[in-house]
């Protein structure tokens, strides 16, 4: 019963101060539309990203002194938050965000993630998205693209444009590159060569690179979240079940041959850069194997 009072009350407290955080935000926002000047755009966005740099922070005092939860991180050394970053994990659960933060939190610049077009369409998230620079990415079924391969093109077109303003100042950006969260069902249905993990989708690093432009990006990082037990929710987090979370992350630097932008035209691109993936993620899998197999 305890329990889920305390899922209850942390799910309100995760609200309240969501909400009263969202009114700096759009308040800037909105003197960032009015006013001109790239310097002012500059200024005034990283103001805006107070806002969800102190959420992270109340989720992790929260946490820490009212969930219980014990952090064990692994970080390379020398991270900057003067540096481009794009950041990959695997994905289990609606936690992962939260451990992803609290492993790099104030080590590398404010991480945003790309949103689906259809996001800008939900009331207040779409304001809260737009205000805090959050990329948008459109994408095509597969289906429509060999029907029409000029809209790769398009595709191409609305993430650099979603993207221009993050390549003003230092930022990074978020990629799930499973596409969804694991399941066994998941897992089963798409033969994935890997023990824990579903088949990257390279798309989404790719587009990254060339939304931030890969010059300015200074490595990836890849992000690899162990709970106590491969199954949890995110239920279980906020009632206090879970006690103990380790990340461990590696910081890769891009072959000089993924450098240049090549991913919609190029077949030979994109297989080199399944090829590195897939070298990423068969680190992490031997890690999750490690972890999980101990246990069991």
């Amino acid at each position: 019963m305890f329990s889920w009072l305390k899922g209850i009350s942390t799910l309100i407290l995760i609200a309240l101060y969501t909400i009263l955080l969202c009114i700096p935000l759009y308040i800037f926002a909105t003197i960032r539309f009015i006013l001109p000047g790239k310097k002012i755009y500059i200024k005034l966005s990283q103001w805006i990203d107070i806002s969800p740099i102190t959420w992270i922070a109340l989720n992790l005092w929260l946490a820490k002194h009212w969930l219980k939860v014990k952090w064990d991180i692994e970080v390379p050394p020398n991270l900057s938050y003067k540096k481009w970053y794009i950041v990959t994990s695997n994905h289990q659960s609606w936690i992962d965000p939260f451990a992803i933060h609290a492993a790099l939190h104030k080590k590398i610049p404010f991480l945003r993630f790309f949103s689906k077009q259809e996001v800008m369409f939900i009331p207040f998230i779409n304001l809260a998205c737009y205000a805090a620079n959050f990329p948008i990415l459109k994408r095509y079924p597969k289906k429509i693209l060999d029907k029409k391969p000029h809209l790769r093109k398009k595709d191409v077109q609305t993430t650099l444009k979603s993207c221009e303003n993050l390549t003003l100042y230092p930022n990074g950006i978020l990629n799930f590159s499973e596409g969804t969260r694991w399941t066994y069902e998941k897992h089963k249905n798409q033969h994935s060569p890997f023990k824990y993990l579903l088949k990257p989708k390279t798309g989404g690093v790719a587009y990254a690179m060339l939304g931030l432009q890969s010059k300015k990006i200074h490595s990836i990082l890849d992000v690899t979240i162990l709970y106590p037990r491969r199954s949890v929710t995110f239920w279980q987090y906020v009632c206090g079940e879970i006690n103990q979370i380790k990340v461990v992350i590696k910081e890769y630097k891009i072959p000089k041959n993924l450098l240049e932008w090549n991913y919609s035209e190029s077949e030979t691109y994109r297989e080199e850069f399944r090829v590195w993936m897939y070298k990423i993620w068969s680190e992490k899998d031997k890690l999750l194997i490690a972890h999980y197999d101990k246990k069991s």
